[in-house]
C-alpha cells in the first residue's frame, strides 16, 4: 500500500471514530487489513471497529499484535490494557498501564481511559495522576470532569469533588448522578439542594425508574436535616423504583446466599510434609453484610506497619471460576473435591492479587459478601482469618434500606425483603461461628464505636498482631476508599450513626415484624 493511500484510509478511519461512524471505520480498517495487515497503525483502528461491535476477543488480538509491533504507541497500550481488564486479566492490564507513565501527557482521550481503567482495577490513587491531566488538557470536557471528580471522592479529595460536581450541575442541572454523588459528598445544611432536585422531579413526566439517583439523594438530605418523614418517603419512592426493575431480588440473593454458604468446608488434610499453597501471607477476611462497619475495621487494622489492603475485589470468586470451570460447579464440588484443586484456588487468586501485595505481612480482602463463599475461602486457605463485623438487626436492615447498591443487594430495596435476608444470613453467621471457632471473630460496630481501644486492641490480639497506636485513628488512614462509606471513614470514629434508625420507627413496622418472628429473642433490640 502506498504511503499516500495508507494515510489518505487511516485520516478517514480517525474522522469515523471522531463521529461514532463505525461503518465507515469499519471499510476503512478493512482496506487497511488488506494491504498492510502488520502495520502498527492498521492494526489500532481494527482493533478498535472490532471493540465497537463488541467483539472484544478480537478487539484484544489487534490491539495485543500492534502493541508488539510498536509498544511505545501509548493508544494501543492503554487500549490493551482496557480490554485485559474486561476479561479479569488484571495483571497484565495493570503492568501495561504503569509502563505508558508519561507518554500520556498530550493525550486527554487516553489520559482519562487510563484513568477509567485503574479505577476498574480498584486503584483509585494510580488513576488521579491521569484523571487531572485529562481534566487538564481539556476541562471542558463533562466527561473528564466528572471522571476526575469521582476519583477525587475515592481519594479523599473532598472538597475538590464537589467543586467539580458543583460546577457540572452549574452546567447541566438535570444530570441526576451528579446530584446523588454530590448529596453523597456533603451534609446538607440548608433546603436549597433539595429544592433544586425536587423541581427537577415536577419538571419530569418520566417514571420513578429514571430518577432512582435523585429519590435517594432527596432521601439523604431530608435525613441531614432531621426531617426523618419526608427522608423516608423519598427513601421509600427510590426502593420501590429500585424494586421494580428486578422484582425477583429477594429469590435471587437467597439462592446465591444458600448455594456458597451451606456447603461444609473441606476439611481433608495434604499428605505429610505436601507444602501445595505458595503464599507468604497471612489472609485475613472481613465478610458480613454491607453497611455493618466493615471498612471502618478494614481503616483501622489498615494502618497497622504489618498489615496491607487490598479493598474488595472479585479476584476469589473468578479463582473459584478459574478452578472449577463456573460458580455451580465449584460450589457443588469444593467440600468434597481433592485437596489440590483448593489449593489451585488460593494459588489462583494469589496470583490475581500478586500485583497489588506490598511486603507487609497481613493481607486484608474487604468484600462483605464473600460472606457466601466462606466455606469455600476456608477450604481454600486453611489458616485464613475471618472478622465478622455486625450490627443490632434494625440498625443493620435500616442502613442497607437507604443505601442505593446498584444492580448488588437486591434485597434491600423492601422493608419486609432486608429483613427475611438479614434472618436467614443470621443462621449461617452462627453455622460459621460454630465451625471455625478459631478462626471467626466477630466484631459489633455498636461496641466498636463504645469502647474502640478495648474492641480495636482484641482484634489485634487475636490476629497475633502487635498493637500500634495508628490503629485507634482509622481516620488518619489516607488510603482511597470505593465503599459506601468513602466519606464517613475520614472522620474520628463516634457514635453518631448507631441509633439513627430509631427516627424512622414509626415507617418500619413491616422489617420490625420480620424481625421480630424471625430473630431469637436476644438478637433483637427493643
Amino acid at each position: 500500500m502506498k504511503s499516500s493511500d495508507k494515510n489518505r484510509l487511516s485520516q478517514q478511519a480517525r474522522d469515523a471514530i471522531f463521529r461514532r461512524d463505525w461503518q465507515t471505520l469499519g471499510r476503512a480498517a478493512s482496506a487497511m487489513l488488506q494491504e498492510a495487515p502488520h502495520d502498527a497503525e492498521t492494526l489500532f483502528l481494527a482493533g478498535v471497529h472490532a471493540k465497537s461491535q463488541q467483539e472484544y476477543a478480537l478487539a484484544i488480538d489487534y490491539f495485543r499484535r500492534g502493541f508488539e509491533i510498536d509498544p511505545e504507541r501509548h493508544d494501543l497500550t492503554v487500549e490493551l490494557a482496557s480490554q485485559l481488564m474486561r476479561t479479569k486479566e488484571h495483571s497484565e492490564a495493570h503492568g501495561l498501564l504503569v509502563s505508558v507513565g508519561a507518554r500520556l501527557s498530550n493525550s486527554p482521550y487516553y489520559s482519562d481511559m487510563a484513568a477509567t481503567t485503574f479505577i476498574g482495577l480498584g486503584l483509585p490513587s494510580e488513576a488521579l495522576p491521569h484523571a487531572k491531566n485529562a481534566y487538564d488538557l481539556q476541562p471542558e470536557v463533562d466527561l473528564f470532569a466528572g471522571n476526575l471528580a469521582s476519583c477525587c471522592g475515592f481519594v479523599g479529595e473532598t472538597a475538590r469533588a464537589i467543586e467539580l460536581y458543583e460546577s457540572l450541575l452549574a452546567k447541566r442541572p438535570g444530570n441526576r448522578r451528579n446530584h446523588y454523588f454530590l448529596s453523597k459528598l456533603r451534609k446538607a445544611v440548608d433546603h436549597n439542594h433539595i429544592d433544586v432536585m425536587k423541581g427537577i422531579l415536577s419538571d419530569d413526566p418520566e417514571s420513578d425508574s429514571r430518577n432512582i439517583f435523585l429519590l435517594f439523594a432527596l432521601g439523604k438530605e431530608c435525613e441531614d436535616l432531621a426531617l426523618w418523614a419526608d427522608a423516608f418517603s423519598w427513601y421509600q419512592r427510590g426502593c420501590r423504583a429500585a424494586a421494580s426493575l428486578r422484582p425477583d431480588g429477594l429469590d435471587l440473593e437467597l439462592e446465591k446466599l444458600r448455594a456458597g454458604a451451606s456447603r461444609p468446608v473441606n476439611r481433608a488434610t495434604r499428605g505429610p510434609g505436601e507444602q501445595t499453597l505458595k503464599s507468604d501471607y497471612q489472609h485475613v477476611f472481613i465478610v458480613g453484610l454491607p453497611r455493618s462497619g466493615s471498612t471502618l475495621v478494614e481503616r483501622a487494622l489498615a494502618n497497622h506497619t504489618q498489615v496491607q489492603s487490598v479493598g474488595e475485589t472479585r479476584y476469589f470468586e473468578q479463582a473459584l471460576e478459574q478452578v472449577f470451570g463456573d460458580i455451580p460447579s465449584a460450589l457443588s464440588e469444593f467440600s468434597a473435591c481433592d485437596p489440590e484443586q483448593n489449593a489451585a484456588v488460593a494459588n489462583a487468586y494469589i496470583a490475581a492479587l500478586r500485583f497489588r501485595l506490598g511486603p507487609e505481612s497481613t493481607v486484608i480482602e474487604k468484600l462483605p459478601l464473600n460472606f457466601n463463599f466462606v466455606p469455600a475461602i476456608a477450604s481454600a486457605f486453611p489458616q485464613a482469618s475471618f472478622i465478622y463485623t455486625h450490627r443490632e438487626p434494625e440498625a443493620a436492615c435500616f442502613s442497607m434500606y437507604k443505601q442505593l447498591f446498584g444492580s448488588e443487594c437486591l434485597f434491600s430495596y423492601d422493608l419486609e425483603d432486608v429483613a427475611h435476608y438479614f434472618t436467614a444470613h443470621s443462621e449461617f453467621r452462627a453455622q460459621f461461628a460454630k465451625e471455625l471457632p478459631e478462626r471467626w471473630i466477630e466484631i459489633s460496630y455498636e461496641q466498636l464505636v463504645a469502647e474502640p481501644h478495648a474492641l480495636i486492641s482484641a482484634l489485634l490480639e487475636r490476629l497475633s498482631l502487635p498493637i500500634e497506636a495508628a490503629c485507634f485513628n482509622p481516620e488518619t488512614n489516607s488510603s482511597a476508599s470505593m465503599t459506601a462509606s468513602a466519606t464517613q471513614v475520614r472522620a474520628p470514629i463516634h457514635k453518631g450513626a448507631s441509633q439513627i434508625w430509631r427516627n424512622f420507627k414509626p415507617h418500619l413496622q413491616p422489617m420490625l415484624t420480620v424481625l421480630a418472628e424471625g430473630m431469637a429473642p436476644e438478637n433483637a433490640s427493643s
